[in-house]
């Protein structure tokens, strides 16, 4: 069961390590240790990986959620007391079919999306791309493709 406050959190991580390594020997306890604790544990990340983890230690306080304006109140109020896709008008079964469709490079709040059209809506890279993939299934009705 996962533990909320922190504090409670280290203190059962650090009994369950405690007790891991009470059942090795001092050899095994120490290369566990050696191991655990020098830089070359890392050597099997790949760069990715290895970059990722030192960008986000040096980058703790810049982390991409307070890159954008937070939501205010009414945006709040709106998302709990919509009740239908604003794109489809297809009723929300629960609170887990919405979704706050927003814009990725200045963190506008847009609309209450249910998840397919949030899905559609992140893959259309613009209006041009929209009116193609319309044209096509509008030329394809039931499987058999018609001349345009």
């Amino acid at each position: 069961m996962p533990y909320k406050d922190p504090e409670v959190r280290r203190q059962k991580s650090k009994e369950r390590r405690n007790k891991f390594l009470s059942k090795m020997t001092e050899e095994e306890r120490m290369e566990y240790h050696r191991m655990h604790t020098s830089k070359s544990y890392y050597k099997h990340l790949d760069k990715r990986q290895q970059y990722g983890r030192e960008y986000y230690r040096k980058n703790k306080d810049k982390a991409y959620y307070n890159k954008y304006p937070k939501a205010t109140e009414d945006d709040w109020n709106h998302y709990v007391s919509c009740t239908n896709c604003e794109c489809c008008n297809i009723a929300f079964k629960n609170d887990t079919d919405k979704c706050q469709d927003h814009n990725h490079d200045t963190g506008e709040i847009r609309k209450v999306l249910c998840q397919l059209c949030n899905k559609i809506e992140g893959m259309i890279r613009d209006p041009e791309h929209a009116e193609a993939i319309l044209n096509y299934k509008r030329s394809t009705i039931h499987g058999c493709a018609f001349p345009p």
